[in-house]
């Protein structure tokens, strides 16, 4: 006997009209938590970074370089629209109008009675017509004006195209910011990542002493008080690493902003805190480099170079323009009609005779521009000298302490070997023992600034001179 099969549900369309709903609902929630999920890991990922690609970073995401590159778009359309007012002014009209004249403002009607006895026999008398039209009046022509020559303009246009060099190097100048920024930042990161290294070092020891003289009082041979002396020691230690580990959160955040990300994105750092020696120039050497390469002093110098520009085109107000004016078309009553070529050609000399003393004022202004600005590249240029006598010296000492800290260091690790056996032997004291540990996390601590010291004087050096890639590779 065959079987009643039921049909299968899933293959009837208003079931799955009624189940599609539910399971898109489904769908949907799981994407959106699923891309949540993705974003919220991508976030809390660490960006691992080491000093070059920390800088490029910072090239593309800081705020400061993207208003410098509104300031060169800014400035190259005020060149483009300088250069305008010397190139060809081309118009196109095309007028239809009604018009309804009245002849007595103009003077005609006046005319016309005064001559109405002269006129022939049976010529009608106009001097009645009040009005004419109305009527239609059709025009279309093209104009052309030219400037044959305008010191004031050809002035502006130079000015102009120093305008574009000065924010161009003023763009340089601000990226190099950005550059120091992000290296001062970065290696200030290293110089606390260093301190938490050493001062769990310091913890590990201390430990390792307290274990020590525990396990020499159960003997005999230490004192309660040497035991409490190293437990203090280690206490000071475990403040000492919670305090790093605090600074090298809110240096990495630090890190974060100067680059111009998210403070809350966790960084960890490719390199290490090191010594890298500086192929260094005399002080003549790097003084006259940094006077060609500064871009903060070659925007100055375009910024003189403006405004000298500017006088002159001030001063040029007082001098004729010449211009050249044509136009050609065709009118009549309507369209149709135009048939009639009309045309004008005309050279045009303005001469300045008096504008209420506006040039004298533009003179005075710009003047007083250029003085401040030449004002102000006295003042860089013996900043210069002074940023880059300074860095130098800085450089050569904190070169000169490192090599003293590390043998600090050196001595400071045998000093706490030797007074750790004497008092594993019972010979002394953990006194000794106490003062050899504080020597030598002071030690370590020197080393740490040392270098620290160093590497902000290469920053330091490459900021003076006008190109950091001189003593750090991040090209």
């Amino acid at each position: 006997m065959p079987r009643n099969i039921e049909p299968d549900k899933t293959l009837d369309y208003p079931y799955i009209l009624k189940i599609s709903p539910v399971i898109l609902g489904m769908i949907i929630w799981i994407i959106t938590h699923a891309t949540s999920a993705q974003t919220l890991q991508s976030q809390t990922e660490p960006l691992s970074l080491d000093l070059r690609s920390a800088v490029q970073l910072a090239l593309q995401k800081s705020p400061l370089l993207s208003g410098a590159r509104a300031v060169v778009k800014q400035s190259e359309s005020e060149y483009l629209s300088s250069i305008s007012g010397y190139l060809p002014n081309i118009n196109g009209t095309v007028e239809q109008s009604r018009q309804v004249i009245n002849l007595q403002s103009t003077g005609i009607t006046s005319a016309l009675s005064g001559s109405s006895s002269s006129l022939p026999s049976g010529f009608p008398n106009l001097s009645s017509i009040k009005k004419v039209g109305p009527f239609n009046v059709f025009d279309s022509r093209v104009s052309v004006d030219q400037t044959i020559l305008d010191l004031e303009t050809i002035y502006n246009i130079r000015a102009s195209r120093q305008q574009v060099s000065a924010s161009q190097h003023s763009y340089d100048n601000i990226q190099q910011i950005v550059e120091t920024n992000t290296v001062s930042a970065y290696i200030d990161v290293l110089r606390s990542d260093a301190e938490v290294k050493r001062t769990q070092a310091d913890l590990n020891t201390a430990q390792v002493l307290y274990n020590l003289a525990k396990d020499l009082l159960k003997v005999g041979i230490a004192t309660g008080l040497d035991v409490t002396r190293a437990q203090v020691q280690l206490r000071n230690a475990e403040q000492a690493l919670l305090e790093a580990k605090n600074n090298l959160e809110v240096t990495r955040m630090f890190l974060a902003r100067t680059i111009g990300i998210s403070p809350s994105i966790p960084l960890t750092l490719k390199e290490g805190l090191q010594f890298e020696e500086v192929i260094q120039k005399s002080k003549e050497e790097a003084m006259d480099l940094a006077f060609k390469i500064r871009p903060d002093l070659l925007a100055l110098k375009a910024r003189e170079n403006e405004f000298a520009l500017r006088v002159k085109s001030a001063k040029a107000e007082f001098f004729p323009k010449l211009g050249f004016h044509a136009d050609y078309g065709v009118n009549g009553l309507t369209p149709e009609e135009a048939v009639i070529p009309t045309w004008i050609i005309a050279g045009v000399l303005k001469i300045p005779i008096f504008n209420g003393g506006r040039t004298i004022a533009n003179i005075q202004r710009t003047k007083a521009q250029l003085d401040q600005i030449q004002s102000q590249i006295a003042d860089l240029s013996n900043q210069i000298e002074f940023d880059v006598g300074s860095a130098l010296l800085n450089l050569n000492s904190a070169a000169k302490q490192v090599g003293v800290a590390k043998d600090g260091v050196n001595l400071a690790q045998k000093s706490l070997k030797l007074s750790q056996d004497r008092f594993n032997q019972g010979l002394t004291n953990n006194v000794e023992v106490v003062n050899a540990q504080d020597d030598l996390a002071r030690a370590e601590e020197n080393l740490i600034r040392a270098l620290y010291k160093y590497n902000l004087a290469r920053v330091s050096l490459a900021r003076a001179i006008g190109d950091i890639t001189l003593v750090y590779s991040l090209k």
